[in-house]
This record gives C-alpha cells, sequence and structure tokens, in this order.
C-alpha cells in the first residue's frame, strides 16, 4: 500500500494515490488536518502535473455537495484545482501500476474558476489511458451549479504498467479537475489456490518448518502476512492468489523436497540454499514449466 502525507502550504490541488486491497481496507487514522469530514485518507498536495503547462486556482467561497455519505470528503478538497493552460489545454496525470490489474478510478471536481459562469462554459472528455471514459463532462450541469462537488467513478482493467488520466476539452479552452483517487480492485473472496495451500503444507511437513517462520492460514491474504519465504501473485482470470517463489536458504531446514512440490504449477523461483535437505529434487518439479531459477 501506498501512502502519502501532504505538508504543503495552501494553495495546492490535492492528490489522493492508494493502492490496497479493498477486501482489507487499511487507512490512516490521521483524518484531513484535524476536519472529520476528511475520513479517514492521506492527501499529497502538487503545485502542478509537472507540465508547466497548468496553473492553481482557489476560493474560500463555500461548497455544496461535499458531506453525503458513503464518501465524506473535506470541503477543502473541492476549494482548489488546476486548470490547463493555452500552451497545454489538456490536463494529463500519470502513475505507475503493475499490470493487468483492475483499478477504481475516482474524480473530483468542483467549478471553481470564476472564468465560468454557468452551464456549457466548460465541456471535456475524461481519458484513462487513451480510451473515453466519460464524456462531455460539465461540470456545472452534472452538479446542479457552479461551486458544487461532482464525483465520477470508473473501474478500468490496465494491461500494461502505467494509468494515464487526460482531460481533454471540448467546449471552452482549459480542462479543471480538484483531486483524484486510485483504487486498486481485489475481490474480497480472493484466497490463494487450494491446490497451493496444500502442497506448501506437505514441503511444511516434509523439511520440519521451524514454528518461528509460521506458515498458517492462508499463505497470501492478507497480503500483509504473507508467509515468511513464500512470494504470491495474484492471477487475475482465475480471481485467486497463487505462489510464484520460494525463498527459505540458510534457514536451518532438512528433511526432504516432497514430490507434491509441482502442485505449485505457478513457481518462478526456487532458493533452498544453506540448508541441510537431503535427497535431490523430485523430478516432477519438470512439469512446472513457468520455474526460472533453481
Amino acid at each position: 500500500m501506498s501512502r502519502f502525507n501532504s505538508t504543503m502550504a495552501y494553495p495546492h490541488f490535492f492528490f489522493f494515490f492508494l493502492l490496497i486491497l479493498l477486501s482489507s481496507l487499511s487507512l490512516s487514522s490521521s483524518d484531513y488536518k484535524g476536519n472529520h469530514w476528511g475520513g479517514d485518507r492521506f492527501w499529497f498536495g502538487v503545485q502542478t502535473f509537472g507540465q508547466g503547462g497548468d496553473k492553481h486556482v482557489s476560493t474560500e467561497r463555500k461548497i455544496r455537495k461535499v458531506s453525503g455519505g458513503p464518501n465524506y470528503y473535506p470541503e477543502q478538497l473541492y476549494q482548489f484545482a488546476l486548470i490547463s493552460t493555452d500552451s497545454q489545454p489538456d490536463l494529463a496525470y500519470t502513475i505507475e501500476v503493475e499490470p493487468n490489474k483492475k483499478f477504481s478510478v475516482w474524480l473530483h471536481f468542483a467549478e471553481i474558476d470564476q472564468q465560468v459562469t454557468g452551464v456549457g462554459k466548460r465541456v471535456f472528455d475524461v481519458l484513462i489511458n487513451g480510451d473515453v471514459a466519460f464524456k462531455d463532462v460539465d461540470i456545472a450541469k452534472m452538479s446542479g451549479d457552479l461551486f458544487t462537488a461532482l464525483v465520477l467513478n470508473k473501474t478500468v482493467v490496465v494491461s500494461g504498467r502505467s494509468l494515464t488520466i487526460t482531460l481533454h476539452p471540448t467546449k471552452g479552452k482549459h480542462a479543471i479537475i480538484n483531486a483524484i483517487e486510485v483504487f486498486e480492485v481485489v475481490r474480497a473472496e480472493s484466497r490463494t489456490l487450494t491446490d497451493e495451500v496444500k502442497a506448501l503444507h506437505s514441503l511444511k511437513k516434509a523439511i520440519g518448518l521451524p514454528v518461528r517462520l509460521g506458515w498458517n492460514g492462508d499463505p497470501c491474504v492478507p497480503q500483509q502476512h504473507a508467509w515468511s519465504g513464500v512470494d504470491c501473485l495474484f492471477d487475475a482470470h482465475r480471481f485467486k492468489w497463487v505462489i510464484d517463489g520460494l525463498d527459505l536458504d540458510n534457514q536451518g531446514l532438512g528433511g526432504y523436497v516432497p514430490k507434491d512440490i509441482a502442485k505449485l504449477h505457478h513457481l518462478q523461483s526456487i532458493n533452498f540454499s544453506g540448508n541441510s535437505i537431503r535427497g535431490g529434487i523430485p523430478s516432477t518439479l519438470g512439469t512446472v514449466t513457468s520455474l526460472e531459477t533453481l
């Protein structure tokens, strides 16, 4: 999980980036600058998207529709924004992500620019990795008024290693945005494949795994308490966790490596060096085609 906490001075745009498992939501216990409407979130303030072609704007006016459940966002979130400029009409932000995963993108808007006086004065498309996620976004129209919060949400699957959010003006010269949230989506019921859990228990017994290493419960869930020496990978097609690595070097292990280890079909690496394991490597490991390092 990545969390960022802002210590920057006002005014600034707020960007919140959090990669988490939705099944085990773990956010900070610190509220947004003492404001209970902030919820348990860390907000990271930035002055620019780094393009050299945007500017920040702010207002002290009250923002409507900011305290509605289930998400109680701080009013300050919508009192600051980034706006594109003539030199760079599009607003674009890119974050690095792990490939072949699903992400829930939340976009926060409020029309606080005094240059915009009503409906139809600023319209833009929102693209995620080049695909139109929201077409003809008119904040004043969709929120019901100026200085009124609007939240849009889109879930996307990203095949590459980056997620780019682009705001492209279609009416009026400039785009505007107040905040972004990105969540990695993992189904709550996701667990490690049963056959692979059984294979690890067989290995645990055969090598006399020390009690200090644990290996109780699910090997991969929750991620914060994965088994020592076990590397996990989420299989998006099966919506299950699989084992892709065993790193148990210099752990004082004995016994032998059971043939059931071949049931770990997704293994890419195994390291048992520095132990006193007897016997050879089971020939059944030859069926694990993903294995690269032994």
